[in-house]
């Protein structure tokens, strides 16, 4: 079923999650205020994977994550990585030498704070960790990413930049000794599936304030009640107003505007542009189809002309050896199994090198168990081509 959640510590404003968003359109706060967010059975499953990461981060004795090994794994990779960054922003680090918070919101105020403080929210974040040195009056932000997927890097994340000025913001009204110079601010995103070697992130005086600045701007911009929609593939993925939007709309009605016989001889900018249309289109679409299945799983017949399609188990055997004893006695050899049975994975591989090394107390980054598999394995590896995917040239 499609799950509907809505997060009331935000209080229905912008918060740095979404604050990409937002930029990139003003007007989705409006169109998204007392909307609930939807999350389709797969990026639940997402979300929920990461909440118990992030859970175990915060108070491990919260949660027994044994039933998840690869989750565990990845909080654990989470904790070092987050480790070595504040060594690298601060040195050796003493007991006591930090203030430190987990999973924390702070709030940013109208420009006529701290008067009315109580009544002027404007935006809020929660942070993964924080930690502050009073002695070298220096901050740091870091952001876990359990999954894969693309991030934008530190010096240009805007959830990320954010949650440093809502910091430095608090910081600077609630702690009652600053270190002597100007404030210095790090951040960095840990996301141990895609690297072991984390961006850090500076920022100066200057930098913060016009790191405040382009925050406020934004803000500003949103407040406008006539602030403008503009859509696009990444304001709308996960915008809760996306199946609502008339921007949206308009542009999925322009694309099925769009005459193919129309496409021959476009000229390369206006196949650009209806490309990013496109992208668009498929959000809605997949949408769409998310809630349609959720409807018809709840009740098959409530949607005239359309159900879903049988959806047979697929039959798995998890224990490979135990299937190979299970057929020696019908002449099954351990070169027929290996050579026709089995398929071989090279991440499982490089999972076990790493696993083995450890084992021994040897060092062993997922970076270096690459290399010795490739090293190791040359001559085994072979690339098959595929075809390549659609995408949108980074800036």
């Amino acid at each position: 079923m499609i799950t509907e959640f809505t997060d009331s510590e935000r209080e229905d404003l912008p918060s740095a999650s979404s604050l990409e968003r937002t930029a990139l359109c003003a007007g989705s706060p409006r169109e998204s205020r007392g909307l609930p967010e939807i999350l389709s059975p797969d990026m639940k499953r997402y979300a929920e994977s990461g909440d118990r990461a992030h859970l175990w981060l915060s108070a491990p004795d919260m949660i027994d994550l044994s039933p998840w090994p690869d989750e565990l794994e990845i909080a654990q990779s989470c904790l070092k990585l987050r480790q070595d960054v504040a060594r690298k922003v601060f040195g050796e680090i003493q007991p006591g030498d930090l203030i430190e918070g987990v999973e924390q919101r702070f709030w940013h105020y109208g420009p006529s704070a701290p008067a009315l403080r109580d009544h002027v929210k404007k935006f809020s974040g929660k942070l993964d960790y924080w930690a502050y040195h009073s002695g070298q009056n220096k901050l740091l932000v870091v952001d876990y990413k359990s999954g894969r997927g693309d991030q934008t890097e530190a010096s240009s994340n805007l959830q990320l930049r954010s949650q440093m000025v809502l910091l430095a913001e608090n910081l600077t009204s609630s702690v009652p000794v600053i270190g002597v110079g100007p404030l210095l601010a790090y951040t960095a995103i840990i996301q141990p599936l895609v690297s072991h070697e984390p961006e850090i992130c500076q920022y100066g005086p200057a930098e913060i304030s016009a790191a405040q600045r382009e925050l406020r701007a934004i803000l500003i911009r949103a407040d406008d009640p006539k602030a403008k929609l503009t859509p696009g593939e990444k304001q709308c993925k996960f915008c809760p107003a996306r199946l609502k939007c008339k921007a949206a709309a308009t542009v999925l009605q322009e694309v099925h505007d769009t005459k193919l016989t129309a496409l021959i001889g476009l000229a390369p900018a206006d196949m650009a542009a209806l490309l990013e249309k496109c992208a668009v289109a498929d959000i809605l679409i997949k949408s769409a189809r998310s809630h349609a299945k959720a409807h018809l799983k709840d009740k098959p017949d409530c949607i005239p002309g359309w159900t879903l399609s049988p959806n047979p188990s697929i039959r798995e055997i998890n224990d490979a050896e135990a299937a190979f004893n299970a057929l020696v006695g019908f002449g099954m050899t351990s070169k027929v199994f290996l050579s026709e049975c089995c398929s071989v994975s090279i991440g499982a591989i490089e999972k076990a090198v790493k696993e083995l090394a450890e084992g021994r107390n040897e060092k062993c980054t997922k970076k270096m168990a690459t290399e010795i598999v490739n090293t190791n394995c040359a001559k085994l590896i072979t690339m098959k081509p595929k075809e390549p995917s659609l995408e949108k040239v980074k800036p």
